[in-house]
């Protein structure tokens, strides 16, 4: 025997709550996903570049564009040239004492997404325009 009360506008309470729980599941859902869709792209090696390379990413394609770039630079004493604005959800670089990258180029820099931020490892960083 199914036991539910009315509760306003004619719904019963356990359909009221079926449809939170399914509104729950899906805004769950979404929220994965778009956590899900975020690129990591890792430059291709400690040696100088420009950023809208695609040769210069371990992925083959550049982050120019794509909003949910989460960036990743390894160790090592290098340049890279960017251009212009540039907006991402993550930088990461992991120099090591010593090291020391320059970034050149930039307009602005946009964060955006879950969780957006910049790790900056030992070494020394230096960003112009």
């Amino acid at each position: 025997m199914r036991v539910s009360s009315n509760i306003g506008s004619g719904l019963t309470g356990s359909v009221r709550r079926r449809g939170a729980a399914a509104l729950a599941v899906a805004v769950a859902a979404v929220l994965g996903a778009r956590e899900a869709s975020a690129q990591v792209y890792t430059w291709a090696s400690p040696s100088s570049g420009n950023w809208a390379t695609p040769s210069n990413w371990v992925e083959g394609v550049s982050p120019v564009g794509d909003p949910s770039a989460q960036l990743v630079f390894p160790a090592g004493s290098y340049t890279v040239d960017s251009n212009g604005d540039q907006t991402l959800n993550a930088l990461t670089f992991n120099n090591a004492a010593g090291d020391a990258m320059d970034v050149n180029g930039f307009g602005r820099l946009t964060f955006t997404g879950a969780d957006p931020r910049i790790l900056l490892n030992a070494g020394s960083y230096d960003f112009a325009d």
